[in-house]
C-alpha cells in the first residue's frame, strides 16, 4: 500500500469521525435547547392564563373580556383552553382529539388559589418545525462533512504526493551517493593496487637499473592518476558559491578564453574549436566555477569528437538566462548515457576504452547548479553530442 492511499485513507477516517462526532453532538445540544426553550415558552403561557383566571363565589373558573383580549394578543396563534375543577372546558380552544396529538407538545398549569385547586389551563402547539431543523442540520452537517472529506483527501494526496517525490530523491540520492562509494572505491583500488603490485616485485630480489627504472615509471604513471581522481574529486565537492563571490560575467568573452585554453589538445586530434557568439550576454555567476564548469564539457566533446571533427562553442541569450551550447559531431549519447552521464564515476561502455575518470560532466553539472543554473544533455538532429549549460541572467 503506497503512502498515498495510506494517508488518504487515515484522512478520511479521522475527518468523517471528526465531523460525525461534532456534528451528532451539535444536533442533539440545539435539539434539546430548541425543545427546552419552546416547552418554556408554553409554560410561560399557561402560567399568565392561570394567574388571570378569576374565580367567583361559587368557585367557578372565568377570564373577563380584557384578560382574555390581552393573553391573545400576547400569545397570537398559541391555543389555549381553561378547565374547571371536574374537567369542563370553560373557554377556550377545543383540544384536538387522540387521534391528532402526535407531534404536539401540551403544557399545563393548574388554577390555584389559597391552596385550593379550582381548574387547570392547557396550551398546546406542533413542534414539528424543530425536526425540521434538525433534518436541516443534519443534511447540512453532511454537506459540510463531504465538503471537509474532500478537501481533506485532495491535501493529503498533494502532501503524499510530495512526501512520495521527496522519499524518491532521498532514495535517488542514497542509491547515487552508495553507487558513488563503491565507484570511488574501484576507482582508487585500482591504482593503489598496481603501485602495491609493483613495488612487492620490486623488492622481491634485486634488479637491473632498467627493471627498476620501469618499476618506477609504472609507479608514477599511477600515482599521476591517482593524483587526478582525487583532484577531480575534490572539485566535485567545492561547488558552494558564497553570494559575495557572484558577480556579471560575459559568457562570450568566457567562451573564447576557454576555447584558447583547449585549442593545443584539441589541435593534438585535428579538431577543429569555434566560438559563436551574438554579443555580449552577462550571466549573474562566479566566473572561476563556470570556467571549470565549462572546461569540463568542452575537454568531454574534444574527447568524443571524431578525428579532424569540429567542437562548436554557441552562446545565446534568452528572456531571464543564457545558455552555452557546446555541440560536436561525435557519435552522440548513448540512451543511459542521456539519463545518467552526469552522474559521478559513471562511464558508458563505449567511453570506458578512452579512459578518464567519468567526473568530468558530474563537475559540470555541479559547478552549474552551484551558480543557479542546470546541465542539460541531448543529442543533435544531425549527428552529434550537444551540452547545454544554462545559467540566470545578470538583469533578469
Amino acid at each position: 500500500m503506497t503512502i498515498r492511499t495510506r494517508l488518504t485513507r487515515t484522512v478520511m477516517t479521522v475527518a468523517i469521525l471528526a465531523v460525525g462526532l461534532f456534528g451528532t453532538i451539535s444536533v442533539v445540544a440545539i435539539d434539546h435547547t430548541l425543545r427546552s426553550s419552546f416547552h418554556a415558552q408554553l409554560t410561560t403561557l399557561v402560567t399568565a392564563v392561570a394567574s388571570a383566571v378569576d374565580v367567583n363565589d361559587r368557585s367557578e373558573v372565568g377570564l373577563d373580556t380584557h384578560d382574555l383580549d390581552q393573553l391573545t394578543t400576547l400569545h397570537a396563534g398559541v391555543p389555549f383552553a381553561l378547565f374547571d375543577r371536574r374537567g369542563k372546558r370553560v373557554l377556550g380552544d377545543l383540544f384536538p382529539p387522540p387521534s391528532r396529538r402526535g407531534g404536539l407538545a401540551i403544557a399545563r398549569a393548574p388554577v390555584v388559589r389559597k391552596g385550593v385547586v379550582y381548574g387547570w389551563v392547557d396550551a398546546w402547539e406542533s413542534d414539528a418545525w424543530i425536526a425540521s431543523v434538525d433534518r436541516a442540520m443534519i443534511l447540512g452537517a453532511l454537506a459540510a462533512a463531504a465538503a471537509l472529506v474532500g478537501l481533506g483527501v485532495f491535501l493529503a494526496r498533494r502532501t503524499a504526493d510530495a512526501l512520495e517525490d521527496m522519499l524518491a530523491r532521498v532514495q535517488a540520492a542514497y542509491v547515487r551517493e552508495k553507487r558513488f562509494a563503491a565507484d570511488a572505491s574501484h576507482e582508487l583500488r585500482t591504482p593503489l593496487a598496481v603501485i602495491k603490485a609493483e613495488s612487492d616485485l620490486a623488492l622481491r630480489r634485486d634488479r637491473s637499473a632498467e627493471e627498476y627504472r620501469a618499476a618506477i615509471e609504472s609507479i608514477a604513471r599511477e600515482a599521476s592518476r591517482l593524483e587526478e581522481i582525487t583532484d577531480q574529486l575534490l572539485e566535485a565537492t567545492r561547488t558552494h558559491v558564497e553570494a559575495h563571490e557572484v558577480g556579471s560575467v560575459d559568457l562570450t568573452d568566457l567562451a573564447r578564453e576557454v576555447a584558447e585554453r583547449v585549442r593545443p589538445a584539441a589541435e593534438v586530434r585535428d579538431v577543429t574549436i569555434r566560438v559563436a557568439s551574438s554579443g555580449a550576454t552577462l550571466a549573474r555567476a562566479n566566473w572561476r566555477t563556470v570556467e571549470r564548469s565549462l572546461l569540463a564539457i568542452v575537454h568531454n566533446a574534444i574527447l568524443h569528437a571524431p578525428q579532424a571533427g569540429a567542437v562548436e562553442l554557441r552562446v545565446e541569450r534568452a528572456p531571464k538566462e543564457v545558455r552555452v551550447s557546446v555541440a560536436d559531431d561525435g557519435s552522440g549519447f548513448s540512451r543511459d548515457a542521456l539519463d545518467h552521464a552526469t552522474e559521478r564515476f559513471w562511464r558508458d561502455d563505449s567511453a570506458r576504452s578512452r579512459g578518464g575518470t567519468g567526473l568530468g560532466l558530474a563537475i559540470a553539472r555541479s559547478m552549474a547548479e552551484a551558480n543557479g543554473g542546470s546541465i542539460r544533455l541531448a543529442n543533435r538532429t544531425d549527428g552529434g553530442a550537444l551540452v547545454t549549460l544554462t545559467l540566470p541572467r545578470a538583469d533578469a
